[in-house]
Protein backbone atom coordinates (compact mmCIF):
# COMPACT_ATOMS: atom_id res chain seq x y z
CA UNK A 1 0.00 0.00 0.00
CA UNK A 2 2.90 2.41 0.31
CA UNK A 3 3.33 5.02 -2.66
CA UNK A 4 6.17 6.97 -4.19
CA UNK A 5 10.02 5.90 -3.67
CA UNK A 6 8.73 4.35 0.14
CA UNK A 7 7.76 1.01 -0.83
CA UNK A 8 11.08 -0.46 -1.49
CA UNK A 9 11.91 0.73 1.92
CA UNK A 10 9.46 0.17 4.43
CA UNK A 11 10.74 -3.50 5.07
CA UNK A 12 14.16 -1.57 5.80
CA UNK A 13 13.29 0.49 8.13
CA UNK A 14 11.93 -2.78 10.47
CA UNK A 15 14.68 -4.89 9.73
CA UNK A 16 16.90 -1.70 11.39
CA UNK A 17 14.43 -1.39 14.39
CA UNK A 18 14.53 -5.05 15.28
CA UNK A 19 18.10 -5.05 14.72
CA UNK A 20 19.00 -1.86 16.67
CA UNK A 21 16.09 -0.62 18.43
CA UNK A 22 16.78 2.72 16.62
CA UNK A 23 12.64 4.37 16.50
CA UNK A 24 13.41 6.23 12.89
CA UNK A 25 9.80 5.57 11.99
CA UNK A 26 8.26 3.66 15.56
CA UNK A 27 5.71 5.70 17.45
CA UNK A 28 5.95 8.65 15.06
CA UNK A 29 3.74 9.89 13.16
CA UNK A 30 5.02 10.53 9.34
CA UNK A 31 3.65 11.84 6.13
CA UNK A 32 3.60 10.02 3.18
CA UNK A 33 2.16 8.59 -0.69
CA UNK A 34 -0.11 5.64 -0.80
CA UNK A 35 -1.02 3.77 -3.09
CA UNK A 36 -4.85 2.00 -4.02
CA UNK A 37 -5.35 -1.23 -5.86
CA UNK A 38 -6.30 1.01 -8.82
CA UNK A 39 -2.78 2.29 -8.93
CA UNK A 40 -3.68 5.75 -7.59
CA UNK A 41 -1.49 7.61 -4.80
CA UNK A 42 -2.64 9.81 -2.13
CA UNK A 43 -1.52 11.13 0.78
CA UNK A 44 -1.73 9.82 4.21
CA UNK A 45 -0.64 10.24 7.82
CA UNK A 46 0.76 6.93 9.02
CA UNK A 47 1.71 6.05 12.58
CA UNK A 48 3.42 2.91 13.63
CA UNK A 49 3.75 1.45 16.89
CA UNK A 50 4.97 -2.20 17.98
CA UNK A 51 2.49 -4.07 19.70
CA UNK A 52 3.02 -6.64 23.05
CA UNK A 53 3.30 -9.82 22.54
CA UNK A 54 4.35 -12.85 25.12
CA UNK A 55 7.76 -14.22 24.53
CA UNK A 56 9.17 -16.27 21.97
CA UNK A 57 6.23 -15.29 20.11
CA UNK A 58 6.70 -13.06 16.50
CA UNK A 59 6.72 -9.30 17.23
CA UNK A 60 3.50 -7.49 15.67
CA UNK A 61 3.38 -4.57 14.83
CA UNK A 62 0.24 -1.91 14.33
CA UNK A 63 -0.08 0.76 11.47
CA UNK A 64 -2.44 3.48 11.34
CA UNK A 65 -3.70 5.24 8.46
CA UNK A 66 -5.42 8.74 8.06
CA UNK A 67 -6.30 10.05 4.73
CA UNK A 68 -4.49 13.44 3.63
CA UNK A 69 -6.72 13.98 0.48
CA UNK A 70 -9.17 16.76 2.07
CA UNK A 71 -6.41 18.25 4.32
CA UNK A 72 -3.57 17.99 1.43
CA UNK A 73 -6.51 19.72 -1.12
CA UNK A 74 -6.70 22.49 1.69
CA UNK A 75 -2.80 23.10 2.29
CA UNK A 76 -2.67 23.44 -1.71
CA UNK A 77 -5.54 25.70 -1.54
CA UNK A 78 -4.09 27.81 1.29
CA UNK A 79 -0.23 27.64 -0.29
CA UNK A 80 -1.60 29.12 -3.78
CA UNK A 81 -3.02 31.98 -1.56
CA UNK A 82 -0.17 32.93 0.17
CA UNK A 83 2.28 32.56 -2.90
CA UNK A 84 -0.56 34.85 -4.48
CA UNK A 85 0.19 37.90 -1.94
CA UNK A 86 1.85 40.41 -3.06
CA UNK A 87 2.91 40.71 0.66
CA UNK A 88 5.58 39.10 2.12
CA UNK A 89 4.51 36.30 3.72
CA UNK A 90 6.23 33.92 6.79
CA UNK A 91 5.15 31.30 8.79
CA UNK A 92 7.37 30.79 12.03
CA UNK A 93 7.44 28.81 15.15
CA UNK A 94 8.15 29.76 18.72
CA UNK A 95 11.83 29.96 18.04
CA UNK A 96 11.50 32.40 15.55
CA UNK A 97 12.39 29.79 13.13
CA UNK A 98 11.14 29.88 9.21
CA UNK A 99 8.78 26.84 8.34
CA UNK A 100 7.02 28.76 5.38
CA UNK A 101 7.76 32.00 3.08
CA UNK A 102 6.02 33.06 -0.09
CA UNK A 103 6.75 33.71 -3.24
CA UNK A 104 7.05 37.52 -2.97
CA UNK A 105 9.15 37.81 0.07
CA UNK A 106 11.73 35.35 -2.28
CA UNK A 107 10.90 38.00 -4.93
CA UNK A 108 11.23 41.40 -2.14
CA UNK A 109 14.47 39.97 0.22
CA UNK A 110 16.40 38.19 -2.43
CA UNK A 111 16.99 35.22 -0.95
CA UNK A 112 15.88 31.75 -2.41
CA UNK A 113 13.56 29.66 -0.76
CA UNK A 114 16.05 27.15 0.75
CA UNK A 115 17.54 29.99 2.64
CA UNK A 116 14.89 31.12 4.68
CA UNK A 117 13.57 27.61 5.36
CA UNK A 118 14.96 27.14 8.83
CA UNK A 119 16.64 30.04 9.29
CA UNK A 120 15.91 32.94 12.40
CA UNK A 121 13.79 35.39 11.01
CA UNK A 122 15.98 38.01 12.62
CA UNK A 123 17.59 37.94 9.66
CA UNK A 124 15.41 40.34 7.40
CA UNK A 125 15.02 42.50 10.17
CA UNK A 126 17.01 45.69 10.31
CA UNK A 127 18.00 48.12 11.92
CA UNK A 128 18.23 47.35 15.41
CA UNK A 129 15.50 45.41 15.76
CA UNK A 130 17.38 42.20 15.09
CA UNK A 131 18.33 41.30 18.36
CA UNK A 132 15.54 42.23 20.38
CA UNK A 133 13.15 40.15 17.72
CA UNK A 134 13.07 36.97 19.73
CA UNK A 135 12.77 38.33 22.66
CA UNK A 136 9.44 40.07 21.68
CA UNK A 137 8.08 36.62 21.20
CA UNK A 138 9.18 35.29 24.41
CA UNK A 139 7.87 37.69 26.55
CA UNK A 140 4.91 37.21 24.67
CA UNK A 141 4.85 33.06 25.49
CA UNK A 142 5.56 34.20 28.71
CA UNK A 143 3.51 37.04 29.58
CA UNK A 144 0.73 36.70 26.87
CA UNK A 145 1.60 40.60 26.98
CA UNK A 146 0.69 41.54 22.89
CA UNK A 147 3.71 44.05 22.33
CA UNK A 148 4.05 43.28 19.20
CA UNK A 149 1.13 40.34 18.21
CA UNK A 150 -2.07 41.81 16.35
CA UNK A 151 -0.54 44.69 16.37
CA UNK A 152 1.04 46.52 12.85
CA UNK A 153 4.35 48.52 13.37
CA UNK A 154 6.54 50.41 10.89
CA UNK A 155 10.33 49.36 11.21
CA UNK A 156 13.22 48.66 9.00
CA UNK A 157 14.07 45.67 6.87
CA UNK A 158 17.00 43.93 5.28
CA UNK A 159 17.27 42.46 1.71
CA UNK A 160 19.86 39.80 1.18
CA UNK A 161 22.36 42.50 -0.49
CA UNK A 162 22.72 44.22 2.70
CA UNK A 163 19.64 47.06 1.46
CA UNK A 164 17.20 48.23 4.06
CA UNK A 165 13.85 49.58 3.31
CA UNK A 166 10.72 50.49 5.57
CA UNK A 167 8.18 47.73 5.82
CA UNK A 168 4.95 47.57 7.70
CA UNK A 169 4.62 43.86 10.00
CA UNK A 170 2.09 42.26 11.17
CA UNK A 171 2.79 39.21 13.15
CA UNK A 172 -0.50 36.98 14.45
CA UNK A 173 -0.29 33.80 16.41
CA UNK A 174 -1.89 30.85 14.55
CA UNK A 175 -3.93 28.39 16.06
CA UNK A 176 -2.74 24.92 16.50
CA UNK A 177 -3.83 21.35 18.25
CA UNK A 178 -3.12 20.91 21.90
CA UNK A 179 0.06 19.81 21.98
CA UNK A 180 1.48 21.44 19.39
CA UNK A 181 4.42 23.96 18.89
CA UNK A 182 2.92 27.43 18.88
CA UNK A 183 3.46 28.95 15.42
CA UNK A 184 3.26 32.28 14.34
CA UNK A 185 2.96 34.16 10.84
CA UNK A 186 4.08 37.27 9.94
CA UNK A 187 2.85 39.38 6.94
CA UNK A 188 4.77 41.98 5.37
CA UNK A 189 4.44 45.37 3.03
CA UNK A 190 7.07 47.05 1.73
CA UNK A 191 6.10 50.69 2.10
CA UNK A 192 9.09 52.71 0.34
CA UNK A 193 6.74 53.96 -1.99
CA UNK A 194 4.36 54.91 0.67
CA UNK A 195 6.83 56.55 2.50
CA UNK A 196 8.39 58.23 -0.78
CA UNK A 197 5.08 59.75 -1.21
CA UNK A 198 4.35 60.92 2.05
CA UNK A 199 7.64 62.25 2.14
CA UNK A 200 7.30 64.18 -1.08
CA UNK A 201 3.71 65.10 0.52
CA UNK A 202 5.38 66.68 3.41
CA UNK A 203 7.94 68.33 1.30
CA UNK A 204 5.40 69.91 -0.33
CA UNK A 205 3.68 71.50 2.15
CA UNK A 206 6.24 72.82 3.72
CA UNK A 207 7.00 74.59 0.65
CA UNK A 208 3.35 75.65 0.31
CA UNK A 209 3.83 76.67 4.03
CA UNK A 210 6.87 78.75 3.33
CA UNK A 211 5.39 80.62 -0.07
CA UNK A 212 2.41 81.39 2.46
CA UNK A 213 4.72 82.70 5.35
CA UNK A 214 7.17 84.20 2.86
CA UNK A 215 4.64 86.21 1.03
CA UNK A 216 4.45 90.16 2.21
CA UNK A 217 0.61 90.46 1.30
CA UNK A 218 -1.96 89.08 3.91
CA UNK A 219 -2.74 85.56 2.95
CA UNK A 220 -6.00 83.18 4.66
CA UNK A 221 -7.32 80.03 4.22
CA UNK A 222 -10.76 79.99 4.81
CA UNK A 223 -13.53 77.45 4.77
CA UNK A 224 -17.53 77.41 3.97
CA UNK A 225 -18.19 79.13 6.66
CA UNK A 226 -15.64 81.61 6.14
CA UNK A 227 -13.72 80.45 9.03
CA UNK A 228 -10.17 81.26 9.17
CA UNK A 229 -7.95 78.00 9.09
CA UNK A 230 -4.69 79.53 8.06
CA UNK A 231 -2.84 82.83 8.54
CA UNK A 232 0.64 84.20 7.63
CA UNK A 233 2.91 85.95 9.35
CA UNK A 234 2.01 88.65 6.94
CA UNK A 235 -1.69 89.42 8.30
CA UNK A 236 -0.63 89.10 11.68
CA UNK A 237 1.93 92.47 11.15
CA UNK A 238 -1.11 93.51 9.15
CA UNK A 239 -3.67 93.90 11.04
CA UNK A 240 -2.81 93.21 14.54
CA UNK A 241 -4.62 90.12 15.74
CA UNK A 242 -2.44 86.97 16.82
CA UNK A 243 -2.51 84.00 14.89
CA UNK A 244 -4.71 82.52 18.13
CA UNK A 245 -6.83 84.86 17.65
CA UNK A 246 -7.72 84.94 13.83
CA UNK A 247 -7.97 80.89 13.73
CA UNK A 248 -11.55 79.82 13.86
CA UNK A 249 -13.08 83.38 13.40
CA UNK A 250 -15.09 84.39 10.53
CA UNK A 251 -12.96 86.84 8.20
CA UNK A 252 -15.47 89.08 8.61
CA UNK A 253 -13.47 90.40 11.64
CA UNK A 254 -11.01 92.43 9.01
CA UNK A 255 -13.73 93.83 6.94
CA UNK A 256 -15.18 97.80 7.29
CA UNK A 257 -18.54 98.30 7.96
CA UNK A 258 -19.69 98.61 4.72
CA UNK A 259 -18.70 94.69 3.44
CA UNK A 260 -18.22 92.70 7.02
CA UNK A 261 -22.31 92.28 6.82
CA UNK A 262 -22.06 91.14 3.16
CA UNK A 263 -19.30 88.83 2.78
CA UNK A 264 -21.35 85.29 4.10
CA UNK A 265 -23.91 86.26 1.62
CA UNK A 266 -21.55 86.16 -1.15
CA UNK A 267 -20.34 82.78 -0.16
CA UNK A 268 -24.03 81.17 0.34
CA UNK A 269 -24.83 82.68 -3.19
CA UNK A 270 -21.27 80.94 -4.62
CA UNK A 271 -21.98 77.75 -2.96
CA UNK A 272 -25.73 77.67 -3.64
CA UNK A 273 -25.48 79.63 -7.21
CA UNK A 274 -21.56 78.87 -8.44
CA UNK A 275 -22.06 82.30 -9.47
CA UNK A 276 -18.49 83.35 -9.33
CA UNK A 277 -19.86 87.70 -8.09
CA UNK A 278 -16.10 87.72 -5.95
CA UNK A 279 -14.34 85.02 -6.64
CA UNK A 280 -11.56 85.24 -9.16
CA UNK A 281 -11.77 88.74 -9.04
CA UNK A 282 -9.80 91.40 -7.22
CA UNK A 283 -11.46 94.26 -5.23
CA UNK A 284 -10.48 97.41 -3.47
CA UNK A 285 -12.33 97.82 -0.55
CA UNK A 286 -11.63 98.86 3.06
CA UNK A 287 -10.31 97.06 5.85
CA UNK A 288 -10.11 96.99 9.70
CA UNK A 289 -7.09 96.59 11.95
CA UNK A 290 -7.36 95.09 15.48
CA UNK A 291 -7.26 98.87 16.81
CA UNK A 292 -10.06 100.23 14.84
CA UNK A 293 -8.00 101.64 12.38
CA UNK A 294 -9.09 101.47 8.64
CA UNK A 295 -6.77 101.09 5.44
CA UNK A 296 -7.77 100.66 1.76
CA UNK A 297 -7.17 97.04 0.66
CA UNK A 298 -6.93 95.17 -2.61
CA UNK A 299 -8.88 91.84 -2.39
CA UNK A 300 -8.62 88.28 -4.11
CA UNK A 301 -10.36 85.29 -3.67
CA UNK A 302 -10.17 81.76 -4.93
CA UNK A 303 -11.44 78.24 -4.30
CA UNK A 304 -8.61 75.75 -3.67
CA UNK A 305 -8.78 72.61 -4.97
CA UNK A 306 -7.94 69.89 -2.15
CA UNK A 307 -8.70 66.28 -1.23
CA UNK A 308 -10.74 67.05 2.33
CA UNK A 309 -14.09 67.28 2.33
CA UNK A 310 -14.67 70.97 3.35
CA UNK A 311 -14.60 73.59 0.24
CA UNK A 312 -11.34 75.78 0.98
CA UNK A 313 -11.07 79.20 -0.10
CA UNK A 314 -7.73 81.44 -0.48
CA UNK A 315 -7.93 84.89 0.27
CA UNK A 316 -4.88 87.35 -0.43
CA UNK A 317 -4.97 91.36 0.29
CA UNK A 318 -2.71 93.85 -0.65
CA UNK A 319 -2.52 97.02 1.45
CA UNK A 320 -3.05 100.07 -0.65
CA UNK A 321 -2.42 102.38 1.54
CA UNK A 322 1.28 103.28 -0.03
CA UNK A 323 -0.62 103.41 -3.16
CA UNK A 324 -3.32 105.77 -2.24
CA UNK A 325 -0.29 108.23 -0.70
CA UNK A 326 1.41 108.38 -3.70
CA UNK A 327 -1.88 109.02 -5.35
CA UNK A 328 -2.64 111.38 -3.30
CA UNK A 329 0.74 113.25 -3.51
CA UNK A 330 0.91 113.35 -6.65
CA UNK A 331 -2.76 115.21 -6.72
CA UNK A 332 -1.24 117.49 -4.24
CA UNK A 333 1.66 118.07 -6.69
CA UNK A 334 -0.07 118.70 -9.90
CA UNK A 335 -2.69 121.10 -8.03
CA UNK A 336 0.39 123.18 -7.01
CA UNK A 337 2.13 123.13 -10.20
CA UNK A 338 -1.20 124.47 -11.51
CA UNK A 339 -0.67 127.31 -9.16
CA UNK A 340 2.99 127.93 -9.18
CA UNK A 341 5.58 127.43 -11.28
CA UNK A 342 7.77 124.13 -11.52
CA UNK A 343 10.97 125.43 -9.58
CA UNK A 344 9.10 127.08 -6.97
CA UNK A 345 6.66 124.33 -6.22
CA UNK A 346 9.48 121.73 -5.83
CA UNK A 347 11.59 124.38 -3.45
CA UNK A 348 8.20 124.73 -1.52
CA UNK A 349 8.03 121.19 -1.07
CA UNK A 350 11.31 120.77 0.21
CA UNK A 351 11.03 124.15 2.21
CA UNK A 352 7.54 125.41 3.51
CA UNK A 353 9.57 128.44 4.51
CA UNK A 354 9.34 132.16 2.92
CA UNK A 355 10.51 131.74 -0.83
CA UNK A 356 11.53 135.60 -2.18
CA UNK A 357 14.18 136.09 -5.04
CA UNK A 358 15.39 138.81 -7.14
CA UNK A 359 15.99 138.94 -11.03
CA UNK A 360 17.86 141.64 -12.65
CA UNK A 361 15.40 141.29 -15.63
CA UNK A 362 12.36 139.68 -16.41
CA UNK A 363 9.79 139.84 -18.80
CA UNK A 364 6.12 140.33 -18.00
CA UNK A 365 2.54 140.44 -20.18
CA UNK A 366 -0.67 141.50 -18.62
CA UNK A 367 -3.85 141.50 -20.68
CA UNK A 368 -7.50 141.68 -19.83
CA UNK A 369 -10.51 142.02 -22.00
CA UNK A 370 -11.98 145.59 -22.76
CA UNK A 371 -15.37 146.35 -21.56
CA UNK A 372 -15.18 142.91 -19.27
CA UNK A 373 -17.14 144.79 -16.34
CA UNK A 374 -20.06 145.87 -18.61
CA UNK A 375 -20.41 142.67 -20.42
CA UNK A 376 -20.22 140.92 -17.62
CA UNK A 377 -23.71 142.73 -16.00
CA UNK A 378 -25.27 141.39 -19.59
CA UNK A 379 -24.35 137.72 -18.96
CA UNK A 380 -26.01 134.84 -16.90
CA UNK A 381 -23.00 133.79 -14.24
CA UNK A 382 -22.88 130.14 -16.40
CA UNK A 383 -22.04 131.67 -19.93
CA UNK A 384 -19.62 134.07 -17.89
CA UNK A 385 -17.64 131.37 -16.93
CA UNK A 386 -17.60 129.02 -19.81
CA UNK A 387 -16.99 131.93 -21.78
CA UNK A 388 -13.93 132.76 -19.82
CA UNK A 389 -12.78 128.75 -19.47
CA UNK A 390 -13.03 128.52 -23.09
CA UNK A 391 -10.99 131.95 -24.05
CA UNK A 392 -8.76 130.82 -20.75
CA UNK A 393 -8.21 127.40 -21.88
CA UNK A 394 -6.74 128.56 -25.16
CA UNK A 395 -3.95 130.98 -23.73
CA UNK A 396 -2.97 127.98 -21.62
CA UNK A 397 -2.20 126.02 -24.57
CA UNK A 398 -0.20 128.88 -25.90
CA UNK A 399 1.53 129.04 -22.89
CA UNK A 400 2.56 125.79 -22.91
CA UNK A 401 3.88 126.06 -26.52
CA UNK A 402 5.88 129.30 -25.94
CA UNK A 403 7.21 127.48 -22.65
CA UNK A 404 5.95 130.61 -20.59
CA UNK A 405 4.99 130.73 -16.79
CA UNK A 406 1.62 131.56 -16.10
CA UNK A 407 1.24 133.66 -12.98
CA UNK A 408 -2.69 133.90 -12.17
CA UNK A 409 -5.66 134.47 -13.80
CA UNK A 410 -8.06 137.20 -11.79
CA UNK A 411 -11.75 137.75 -13.50
CA UNK A 412 -10.53 138.68 -17.03
CA UNK A 413 -7.10 139.72 -16.37
CA UNK A 414 -4.53 137.16 -17.49
CA UNK A 415 -0.54 137.47 -16.71
CA UNK A 416 2.31 135.56 -17.06
CA UNK A 417 6.08 135.97 -17.47
CA UNK A 418 9.12 134.43 -18.63
CA UNK A 419 11.16 132.31 -16.83
CA UNK A 420 13.24 134.42 -14.67
CA UNK A 421 16.04 132.27 -13.78
CA UNK A 422 16.88 131.58 -18.14
CA UNK A 423 20.23 132.89 -19.56
CA UNK A 424 18.49 133.35 -23.03
CA UNK A 425 17.11 136.84 -22.01
CA UNK A 426 16.37 138.32 -25.83
CA UNK A 427 14.76 134.74 -26.94
CA UNK A 428 12.11 134.74 -23.81
CA UNK A 429 11.08 138.34 -23.94
CA UNK A 430 10.78 137.57 -28.30
CA UNK A 431 8.45 134.42 -26.74
CA UNK A 432 6.64 136.58 -24.50
CA UNK A 433 5.45 138.88 -27.80
CA UNK A 434 4.80 136.15 -29.99
CA UNK A 435 2.39 134.78 -27.24
CA UNK A 436 0.86 138.36 -26.98
CA UNK A 437 0.33 138.37 -31.05
CA UNK A 438 -1.14 134.62 -30.68
CA UNK A 439 -3.41 135.84 -27.89
CA UNK A 440 -5.18 138.30 -30.08
CA UNK A 441 -5.18 135.93 -32.61
CA UNK A 442 -6.97 133.62 -30.92
CA UNK A 443 -9.67 136.58 -29.27
CA UNK A 444 -10.71 137.28 -32.88
CA UNK A 445 -10.64 133.87 -33.94
CA UNK A 446 -13.38 132.99 -31.00
CA UNK A 447 -14.88 136.39 -32.04
CA UNK A 448 -15.69 134.65 -35.45
CA UNK A 449 -16.59 131.01 -34.00
CA UNK A 450 -19.41 133.13 -31.48
CA UNK A 451 -21.32 135.71 -33.57
CA UNK A 452 -22.75 138.69 -31.51
CA UNK A 453 -19.43 138.29 -28.78
CA UNK A 454 -17.24 141.32 -29.87
CA UNK A 455 -14.46 140.52 -27.89
CA UNK A 456 -11.49 143.01 -27.70
CA UNK A 457 -8.53 141.95 -25.86
CA UNK A 458 -5.56 144.91 -24.12
CA UNK A 459 -2.35 143.49 -23.99
CA UNK A 460 0.91 144.98 -22.17
CA UNK A 461 4.65 143.47 -22.24
CA UNK A 462 7.21 145.10 -19.54
CA UNK A 463 10.98 143.95 -18.81
CA UNK A 464 13.13 145.01 -16.24
CA UNK A 465 14.01 143.66 -12.47
CA UNK A 466 11.36 141.36 -10.43
CA UNK A 467 11.16 140.51 -6.78
CA UNK A 468 8.89 137.28 -6.79
CA UNK A 469 8.30 135.45 -3.58
CA UNK A 470 5.53 133.08 -2.19
CA UNK A 471 2.82 134.33 0.15
CA UNK A 472 -0.18 133.45 2.16
CA UNK A 473 -0.45 129.95 4.07
CA UNK A 474 -4.20 128.76 2.19
CA UNK A 475 -3.94 129.48 -1.16
CA UNK A 476 0.07 130.15 -2.42
CA UNK A 477 0.46 132.98 -5.13
CA UNK A 478 3.72 133.87 -6.41
CA UNK A 479 4.02 137.70 -7.35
Amino acid sequence: IVGGGHAKHHDEYIQRYLRTGEKRVMGLRRELQARRANGSEFWIELGLTEVTTDDGEDRLFTGFLRDLTNLKRKQRLTAGIIDASFDSVFAINEKGIINMVNNAAVKQFGWPENKFLGSNISMIVGGGHAKNHDKYIQRYLKTGEKRVMGVRRELSARRADGSEFPIELGLAEVKVSDGEEREFVGFVRDISLQKKQEKELIEKQRTTEGLVEASLDAMFAIDEQCRIQIVNNAAVKQFGWSREEFLGRNICMIMGPDHSGKHDGYMKRYLRTGEARILGTQRELEAKRKDGSKFPISLGVSEVAHSGESRMFAAYIHDLSERQRIVEMEKAELLLLNMLPQDIALRLQADSGHIADHFPSVAILFADIVGFTKLSATMKPTELVGMLNEVFSTFDALVEKYDLNKVKTIGDCYMVTSHPDEDTEVEEIRHVCHFALDMIDALISYNIDHPGRNLNLRVGVNVGPVVAGVVGKKRFLCK
